[in-house]
């Protein structure tokens, strides 16, 4: 049972990594179990991963915002390139929260 105060708008953001090839069916287990329980559903992935999924698997279930890295030259960011890449793109979503209006809670 929720709280009386839970706002399924604002809690339980998950963020679902979906851009390494070698965990790709891994994480579309993980997306058919959160897709259908989780409000807020953030997917983090490459377009090479989305073609290997196919767009109507991937689509299947609801996602609140979808965040496609490009594949540079037409070919998928490698493996061992993802950790710095997504440092960097993790840096980027803590600045633009950082400047994100603070909500007071009463």
């Amino acid at each position: 049972m929720l709280q009386p105060d839970y706002d399924t708008h604002r809690d339980n953001l998950i963020i679902l990594d979906m851009t390494a090839e070698r965990y790709l069916p891994q994480m579309l287990d993980e997306l058919s179990l959160l897709g259908s329980r989780v409000p807020r559903l953030v997917i983090l992935t490459q377009e090479e991963r989305i073609r290997e999924a196919g767009k109507k698997t991937l689509f299947h279930y609801p996602i609140s915002d979808l965040l496609v890295l490009p594949a540079p030259g037409g070919v998928p960011i490698a493996d061992m390139h993802l950790p710095f890449v997504l440092n960097a793109v993790g840096a980027a979503l803590a600045a633009v929260w950082q400047t994100m209006p603070k909500v007071v809670d009463r």
